[in-house]
């Protein structure tokens, strides 16, 4: 008897229990995720040191930690006591042993998350892809010391406060946000202001924005903020009568940040940012509408706001310093937020956010430096296995450090005379090298914006000014020839370079250093020498000194007002610079909120600092420029003359 077609048994293949246990744990999310951090992480201790304002900057906040600073009155800065975690470069063990784990932490949650995020949409291949693209633009360049970790904070929050208010999440979304939100803002407002108060504004909208339990939900977010913030401020040192000093030195920063901060002179003109980033920050949008469209109006809008909050700190941060650097972390923040939502299941949505993306990663590469993005698997790799191996032993990583030190000291290259005027005194690095004070091991004792172009108000110039007079200030500045910025160098911080020339004298000068050492004040009181209205673009007639003195001006209307403060709120102000005449410079950017402090025009050579390092242009005249022409408002320029002894 035949058997009917299609009724015999058809062989089986068995999968073993064993080899589906082991599929099932190479394709899981932590395990694909683990795979991204291998092979974008890329480690950091062994990256060369160079003299530059971006390592000295966190040189400064490793030496402050390690020396028990206390912010606010000794120290006020973009920064706070946690600063120093976002940076993997290492000068001080303890400091850098933090922040390479802390480095680690951060960079695993966000590949993970990543991961996470995106396989709700697309298959595990496409998730990886996209994933190793978005954490290596937010990864930053190798020490983390021009493109920073900034995006890899705000991507990592906002894919959890999304998915805390998504469709389908499942309820432990929501419990990350609600229980972790907090310390994790905490953490990042002890370590940079921006980055912290966006975490903040984001788990604040999403938790407000939970049905269920919103009451107890608020409770737990307020009280693990508050709790882990006096937690680690009193776990760094600082005290309780420094926080009235720290936050209002950090509303200060906030509050000239726009005006202050610009950087994009002397790097290639990226004037297409202006078109290429809406367009990204379109695309985003549109994910994030479609996203959300089916959810109740409360959690939409509250999606739809955090967005808002990403897109616009990102664009405010890439634009007022508009240029490679700060850009690179702009088009890495859209990128992540590109990819942080889940999609409908309808093949065109999809098909549209995967244009949607790959229009942000191209407009990320369009900020691609040498090593960044840091896309090479095996040296990432290879380099990640380097930094775990200096964290796990004390020796190799006390090597590391002394190696930095040798090249900063090549690079310095301060005489031994030099030096030993220094030895046995504190000492302030002018304008911007503190990693000198740590390479040969002095007596740190910083102005309060120890890096005096970030003195970009009034009162950050004020407090620098009390520094310098006091006699409890630093007994010795060292100074560098340098003009790392492009403004002229006596105008950042102007009343503190005021206050220097009174309470200082040249003891040693060099073509690259200068040695200032304290002497009691040899300033009198200044006297009015009159007062000329101008216009930008018309040189100002500067006044002769009276015999003895030194004359300078309080600049009035160069400052950001009327609808300009509008613009400056949304973006940035508009540029401002200063020329003299005779002087081959053509134009210096000038902050102007700082301009009516008083800006050093004349000072006689028995006056004023020898050699390269004179504070006076000693020009007839002074001009001042607007970005974009010439303004309304008219300028006036009040002069003064100062007694000062030779």
């Amino acid at each position: 008897m035949e058997a009917k077609p299609g009724t015999l048994p058809l062989p089986r293949t068995t999968r073993s229990p064993t080899l589906a246990t082991v599929l099932s744990v190479v394709s899981s999310t932590w395990a694909l995720g683990g795979l991204v951090f291998v092979v974008t992480w890329g480690g950091g201790f062994a990256e060369a040191l160079t003299p530059s304002i971006d390592h000295s900057m966190h040189a400064g906040l490793q030496m402050a930690s390690a020396q028990g600073l206390d912010y606010g009155p000794q120290l006020i800065f973009t920064y706070g006591p946690l600063g120093f975690l976002k940076s993997y470069l290492a000068f001080v063990e303890g400091p850098a042993r933090l922040a390479a784990l802390y480095g680690i932490a951060l960079h695993l949650a966000l590949s993970i998350s990543l991961v996470w995020a995106i396989r709700r949409n697309f298959g595990a291949v496409v998730a990886v892809a996209l994933a190793i693209l978005a954490a290596a633009f937010a990864r930053g360049d190798l020490p983390a010391a021009a493109v920073r970790d900034d995006a890899a904070v705000v991507i990592l929050a906002f894919i959890w406060c999304v998915a805390a208010l998504s469709k389908g999440s499942p309820s432990w979304a929501r419990k990350i946000v609600v229980f972790g939100g907090g310390p994790f803002a905490a953490i990042e407002l002890l370590a940079k202001l921006n980055t912290g108060l966006i975490v903040l504004a984001l788990v604040a909208i999403a938790v407000i924005a939970i049905d269920e339990g919103r009451r107890r939900n608020l409770i737990i977010l307020a009280s693990g903020f508050a709790g882990s913030l006096a937690v680690l401020w009193f776990a760094t040192g600082q005290g309780l009568d420094q926080i009235g000093s720290f936050v209002g030195g950090t509303l200060e920063i906030m509050a000239g940040y726009s005006s202050g901060a610009r950087l994009d002179f002397g790097f290639d003109d990226r004037g297409y940012d202006y078109v290429l980033a809406p367009l990204v920050m379109i695309g985003a949008g549109a994910i994030g509408w479609v996203s959300a469209r089916s959810l109740p109006w409360l959690r939409r809008g509250a999606i739809l706001l955090m967005l808002a909050v990403v897109l616009f700190t990102a664009a405010k941060g890439g634009f007022v310093s508009h240029e490679i650097f700060h850009m690179g972390t702009f088009y890495g923040i859209v990128l992540g937020a590109c990819l942080a939502f889940p999609l409908p299941e309808r093949p065109r949505v999809r098909y549209g956010a995967l244009a949607a993306t790959a229009a942000a990663v191209g407009a990320a590469f369009t900020t691609a430096f040498e090593g960044f993005p840091m896309l090479n698997p095996v040296e990432n790799a290879t380099n990640g296995v380097s930094t775990v191996a200096s964290l796990v032993d004390s020796s190799r990583l006390e090597s590391e450090i002394a190696e930095n030190r040798l090249r900063l000291l090549a690079g310095y290259e301060v005489d031994p005379e030099t030096l030993e005027r220094l030895e046995g005194h504190s000492v302030h690095i002018d304008p911007s090298e503190a990693a000198a004070a740590w390479a040969y091991d002095l007596d740190w004792h910083p102005l309060p914006v120890f890096q005096p172009y970030a003195a970009w108000t009034p009162e950050l110039d004020q407090r620098n000014a009390d520094a310098v007079a006091s006699p409890d200030g630093p007994e010795r500045i060292l100074r560098q020839n340098l003009n790392a910025l492009g403004r002229y160098p006596a105008y950042d911080s102007p009343a503190a370079m005021i206050a220097m020339l009174c309470n200082f004298e040249a003891e040693r000068t060099t073509s690259q250093w200068q040695v200032l050492r304290r002497v009691p004040n040899r300033c009198g009181e200044p006297q009015p020498l009159g007062s000329e209205a101008g216009a930008y673009g018309t040189p100002i007639p500067v006044p002769e000194a009276p015999p003895g003195s030194v004359v300078f001006a309080r600049v009035h209307g160069v400052d950001v007002s009327g609808l300009e403060r509008v613009r400056t709120a949304l973006l940035r102000s508009k540029g401002r610079q200063v020329s003299f005449e005779g002087d081959p410079q053509p134009l210096y950017t000038l902050i102007a909120a700082t301009a009516a402090d008083g800006l050093l025009l004349r000072a006689p050579p028995r006056i004023d600092f020898p050699g390269p390092f004179g504070l006076a242009p000693n020009g007839d005249t002074v001009t001042f420029f607007l970005e974009g022409g010439s303004a309304d408002q008219a300028i006036e320029a009040e002069f003064f003359s100062m007694p000062v002894s030779p």
